[in-house]
């Protein structure tokens, strides 16, 4: 377990933290997308796909063109407040102590996720992040057609990173990541510091500098 990163930072760059959303920022297992989805009374469908992802989720990127056609019709002011009251019941505990935290230090902080636009930019202002990405979905009159304009994979995760750190000056030696599932692994290898919060089984055993198993994520707090 290696801990001690702060002090091979270089003095006066750019730092930055990076969060993967569902499981880290908020404490959710199937994922905000299908939960939210099944809130609108699609229950069925979000189990058939959820089990159908388990089965793909190895061989890559599946699942977020299926998920954004079954709330084709809906509107999206009703979306944005549905996900609103969602990310308000599910924030993680410790979330603010560990922001303060990065904010007091003059991080960088954002949050990169596959979860469509009503809930990455609902994080984005809940918690006044630097930046916040995420998949776009396609509306039309307000209203959302079930197609997406931007598709952020796990592949797409690693790239917006790639293009923050530009932005921002970023070196990866001044990147950390905090990440749940091996969707974040893309991402992890463009940082100098990778940690596992509360990682899925063994999936990020052999690419996490740190793992912390805890229910609340300020425990982070303790390696920093």
């Amino acid at each position: 377990m290696k801990t001690n990163y702060m002090n091979s930072q270089t003095k006066n760059s750019a730092k930055m933290v990076v969060f993967d959303i569902d499981g880290v920022l908020l404490g959710v297992k199937r994922g905000s997308f299908k939960e939210i989805i099944q809130y609108l009374g699609k229950e069925k469908e979000i189990k058939d796909l959820h089990t159908e992802y388990i089965r793909r989720k190895k061989h890559g990127p599946w699942g977020l063109k299926q998920l954004a056609k079954l709330l084709a019709g809906t509107n999206k002011d009703y979306l944005y407040k549905i996900a609103r009251g969602y990310v308000d019941a599910r924030l993680q505990p410790g979330v603010d102590k560990l922001l303060k935290h990065f904010r007091k230090k003059k991080y960088i902080m954002g949050a990169i996720s596959s979860n469509p636009d009503f809930v990455v930019q609902t994080i984005k202002e809940l918690l006044s992040l630097d930046f916040a990405e995420g998949t776009q979905m396609e509306y039309l009159d307000g209203v959302a057609t079930g197609n997406l304009t931007k598709e952020i994979n796990r592949y797409g995760k690693a790239d917006i990173l790639q293009e923050k750190m530009k932005q921002y000056k970023c070196s990866s030696k001044d990147v950390i990541v905090i990440g749940d599932s091996l969707t974040d692994i893309p991402m992890s290898k463009h940082a100098d510091t990778f940690i596992a919060f509360n990682p899925q089984k063994n999936e990020l055993a052999d690419e996490a500098k740190v793992q912390i198993k805890s229910q609340d994520i300020s425990d982070i707090l303790s390696i920093l």
